[in-house]
């Protein structure tokens, strides 16, 4: 039983191993932060933007819309995670805003974390 179990498997292997040669484009991973979550108490409104270890917090203006954003750089993780200001339903909410994450970079000698001046003007 153990060695049928076994053949089953290596050809199972076989087999997907042929289909995915045959196939035009490589199967590959997209990431993508826009996969509902719900919970019995409702949706999720910000799931896939991660936990905080020891996170440092200050204020910015990253879309230049005059509201101050908010900046936050874990210092163990070394991950900077940017949130935009918004106004939704007449009062003010943070929406995660990953594609700002890009303009700061680290000092990794250090453990600070910098803006790219060039990129944000």
């Amino acid at each position: 039983m153990k060695q049928r179990f076994t053949l089953f498997f290596i050809l199972i292997i076989a087999i997907s191993g042929i289909a995915q040669a045959q196939q035009q484009q490589p199967f590959r991973f997209r990431l993508s932060q826009d996969i509902p979550v719900t919970t019995p108490a409702g949706k999720l409104t910000d799931p896939w933007s991660g936990g905080l270890n020891t996170p440092q917090f200050s204020t910015i203006d990253l879309n230049k819309d005059g509201q101050p954003d908010l900046f936050i750089f874990d210092r163990q993780l070394r991950k900077v995670y940017t949130w935009l200001a918004v106004q939704q339903q007449g009062k003010w909410e943070y929406v995660y805003a990953p594609e700002y994450e890009v303009f700061f970079r680290l000092i990794w000698n250090t453990g600070y974390c910098c803006a790219t001046t060039t990129a944000m003007d």
